[in-house]
């Protein structure tokens, strides 16, 4: 958990569950501009961490390298059941997409996505 400058915020806060360090930039760089906290983990362990932070939504890729996304959804939805999953990936099929959307993930975006789509996913399940 984190203080802004002493200053504890009241904005959203959302964690960001992603390896790729330029993606995982990028997405914080747009969810800060579009006046979102972010908290980054590079990691589903580290994500699972930060979880009681404060967290008001979840952006996970489905594919990282210490768990795979179905995991990390139980994990999440183990610690927080009611916790809005959006999930990211460009490798997801058919078949695992509808088995995280059984899970309760709340958006499914495929990469390469918008930033638009991610901003617009982010206002729909907030």
């Amino acid at each position: 958990c984190y203080v802004i400058h002493g200053v504890k915020s009241t904005r959203k806060k959302l964690l960001v569950i992603e390896d790729e360090p330029c993606i995982r930039q990028v997405l914080e760089l747009h969810l800060l501009a579009a006046g979102y906290d972010v908290i980054c983990a590079e990691n589903a362990v580290d994500g699972l961490a930060s979880l009681p932070c404060g967290v008001s939504a979840v952006i996970c890729d489905f594919s990282l390298p210490d768990m795979d996304g179905i995991q990390l959804i139980r994990g999440i939805k183990l610690v927080n059941a009611s916790m809005p999953v959006i999930v990211i990936s460009g490798f997801l099929d058919d078949g695992n997409a509808d088995k995280v959307m059984a899970l309760g993930v709340a958006e499914f975006l495929r990469k390469p996505f918008s930033k638009e789509a991610l901003l617009s996913a982010v206002a729909d399940v907030l």
